[in-house]
């Protein structure tokens, strides 16, 4: 129907105008499921979590893995902050993955790292996307001895947040993906090849 790719703007307004057409019709319009990806290498992988779901979901659904190798909290807060700008204001249907990985920041303050954790989530929910949030997997000793003791600590906390965190409270996620609670990689040998 184009002779070139539409601007994300463009197809918002294509949209609004074939649905608007569709109702004077007598045609219901739906909204089919939507998944969305946040995070480091391990969600933007194409041999990672993320991509290898997608051809055995049931029903299909439509996806945009905003993940980036190396992302610690302040770029998927970006990732984040370039998908709503472009995004429906009404998310419902949308699924968002939400997955910081192994990039925690050294010397960061765990309480700010966890209020400012849950502001994003938040963020996304509010829009009415449902939200699965992952807890942070094991990472070996080239970041520093404390990486996992503060993983534990922050992933203790996000798996109250389907109900109502403590450190951050109030509900943050949907559901939890609990990859540390996994027995062969969520364990802290893990990181080593163990």
């Amino acid at each position: 129907m184009y002779d070139r790719d539409l601007s994300d703007a463009e197809i918002r307004t294509v949209y609004g105008l074939q649905k608007a057409r569709a109702l004077t019709s007598g045609i219901t319009v739906t909204r089919g499921r939507f998944l969305v990806g946040f995070g480091d290498s391990i969600t933007a992988a194409a041999a990672g979590y993320f991509y290898q779901y997608l051809p055995n979901s049931s029903p299909v659904v439509q996806a945009r893995n905003y993940a980036v190798s190396g992302a610690g909290l302040t770029e998927v807060t970006t990732q984040i902050d370039t998908f709503l700008a472009n995004a429906p204001s009404d998310l419902t249907g949308f699924i968002a993955l939400l997955f910081v990985g192994a990039n925690l920041p050294i010397g960061y303050s765990l309480t700010d790292f966890l209020t400012a954790y849950a502001v994003q989530c938040d963020r996304i929910r509010a829009r009415g996307a449902k939200l699965a949030l992952c807890t942070i997997l094991p990472r070996i000793s080239d970041v520093g001895d404390s990486f996992n003791t503060r993983r534990a600590t922050i992933n203790t906390e996000l798996r109250l947040w389907t109900t109502s965190g403590s450190t951050a409270p109030g509900k943050h996620a949907d559901s939890i993906i609990d990859f540390a609670a996994e027995p062969n990689m969520g364990i802290d040998a893990a990181a080593n090849g163990a």
